[in-house]
């Protein structure tokens, strides 16, 4: 084995152990994006639905959330209903040759305006969320085809493919669902940063701090490394055996325990195949050697 073997190993476990959590601070930020909690806390508003619908054909509208005032508004005779529970509404306004559906608050849950379902409504202010429809119910739009006397094929032309909803609008659930991915987030980036400070130097590893209770840190994991080269006793699955040392390059925690100043050694448990062995030290500091063998037990026991 080559010098210094001791830290590549670590610094080759520790570069693997922070692909996972780069890979779910991505996920947090795009879900962060796809939230947009901005928006959320600070609609826009729109004096005519029908010129910002125009002025914006182009982009997408989905997820924005907009203050308007919706007037003529008349029941779909459709309404949203979640687990038996009625969430709210779908009532259509026409323009011209256009039509949006709007989804209002009727269910208890939403505190809706209104106790029944009213058939029509002259003006309504509200705060909503444009969501996208998947497709039209086809007995929606035939519905509302008959209202309003167009032809159904027509009708599905010229409705818009925005629905702005006002039970999606949960200001409170998204801001807390926002700031959770946000502590999730900030976790992970002083994880990752952690494990970065590591990898520069994989001697400020919690494991090797207690060495200094047993001599000089640097020269315990210099003479280790050297040992590693030229005294090994025992090979191990990813553990070494010494002269001096019980060396474990597991992936989270790596130790490195003086033979000399161990006091006991004791296997958790014969039932399974592997278990855990406390090393209890002479200064009363127990190490916990996870997922080892009892012939890996014996081989430490042997050279003590």
């Amino acid at each position: 084995m080559k010098e210094r073997y001791i830290e590549k190993s670590i610094r080759k476990n520790l570069i693997k152990s922070i692909i996972l959590p780069l890979l779910f601070v991505g996920m947090l930020i795009d879900a962060l994006l796809l939230l947009n909690p901005k928006s959320m806390t600070k609609p826009i508003d729109v004096d005519n639905i029908w010129e910002y619908l125009e002025q914006n054909k182009d982009v997408s509208l989905k997820g924005k959330c907009i203050n308007t005032t919706f007037k003529d508004l008349d029941y779909t005779g459709f309404d949203l209903v979640k687990n038996d529970s009625l969430i709210g509404s779908f009532y259509y306004t026409v323009n011209n040759t256009n039509c949006i559906l709007v989804l209002i608050n009727t269910g208890s849950k939403n505190s809706g305006t209104y106790n029944t379902i009213p058939s029509g409504i002259e003006e309504y202010k509200m705060t909503g969320k444009i969501i996208k429809s998947k497709s039209l119910n086809t007995e929606l739009v035939n519905n509302i085809a008959k209202k309003i006397s167009w032809d159904d094929g027509n009708l599905k032309d010229n409705i818009s493919e925005y629905v702005v909803s006002e039970p999606d609008y949960k200001l409170t659930k998204i801001l807390l669902f926002a700031a959770s991915i946000k502590v999730l987030l900030l976790i992970s980036i002083l994880y990752i940063l952690y494990t970065i400070v590591l990898v520069i130097n994989p001697h400020l590893i919690p494991n090797f701090k207690i060495l200094k209770r047993y001599g000089n840190k640097e020269k315990h994991i210099k003479r280790a490394n050297n040992e590693l080269s030229h005294n090994v006793v025992e090979y191990l699955n990813n553990a070494y055996i010494t002269e001096s040392y019980f060396i474990d390059l597991q992936k989270f925690k790596p130790i490195i325990i003086p033979l000399k100043d161990i006091d006991t050694c004791k296997y958790g448990s014969r039932r399974n195949r592997k278990s855990t062995i406390y090393v209890r030290m002479s200064h009363g500091d127990t190490y916990k050697i996870y997922d080892r063998t009892y012939s890996d037990y014996k081989k430490l026991m042997n050279v003590l």
